[in-house]
């Protein structure tokens, strides 16, 4: 698909994500789940510990519903994403293939903005490792590359201390706080605006012919 595809609105994303995409210290790798994965995902679901902070979520999915089908419906729903170029999710996998989290692109807006919204989680028996950064810095080297992004923004509540060391060191700068925007634990949250830009990182995109 010619480069300049990439700036269109909606673009199929199936064929720009590559099959496997290592982290910096090669320690983990970033890709697309499968259906071979079922086991490894089951296992991870069952392995976490009770939630560690208010920002730690329980289990997506319960013992009862951990099923073949269940994650047939995650798979589906993640191609759904790539095919309508809505955003995309990969598993966190260590180099022994254990899965220990997810990381994904939110809100792609191409034409003029060419940017999206990252997301990130490592499972709870695997904090403190610094997976989570490596994971970040993988996913923006994808975002600038193969996805044609200029600029990823992470929403971060103030008091989750955790996530922004994960975002500085993961490359993103803080720009602001952005109130009343994100609803959760029934109440409307200020997050502050932190960002990653394309030429910060050392890539440089081709501006978009509109």
């Amino acid at each position: 698909m010619p480069r300049q595809s990439l700036f269109t609105q909606g673009v199929r994303m199936t064929h720009l994500i590559p099959e496997k995409l290592a982290g910096k210290n090669k320690r983990i790798y970033i890709r697309p789940l499968r259906a071979s994965d079922f086991g490894s995902w089951r296992e991870s679901q069952a392995a976490m510990a009770a939630p560690r902070s208010e920002f730690d979520v329980p289990p997506a999915v319960k013992p009862a519903g951990r099923t073949r089908k269940t994650f047939r419906g995650i798979l589906k729903a993640n191609k759904s994403l790539l095919r309508d170029g809505a955003g995309c999710f990969w598993g966190v996998f260590l180099n022994d293939n254990r899965l220990i989290g997810r990381i994904g692109l939110m809100n792609i807006t191409r034409d003029a903005y060419q940017s999206a919204e990252i997301t990130y989680r490592i499972f709870n028996p695997f904090w403190g490792w610094g997976y989570a950064q490596e994971a970040v810095k993988a996913c923006l080297r994808l975002a600038f590359t193969e996805l044609g992004l200029n600029r990823i923004e992470a929403y971060i509540e103030p008091v989750n201390l955790a996530s922004v060391r994960t975002a500085e060191a993961g490359g993103f700068k803080k720009e602001g706080l952005a109130r009343k925007k994100l609803f959760t634990r029934k109440a409307w949250r200020n997050v502050l605006v932190y960002a990653a830009v394309c030429s910060d990182h050392g890539f440089k995109l081709n501006p978009p012919e509109l």
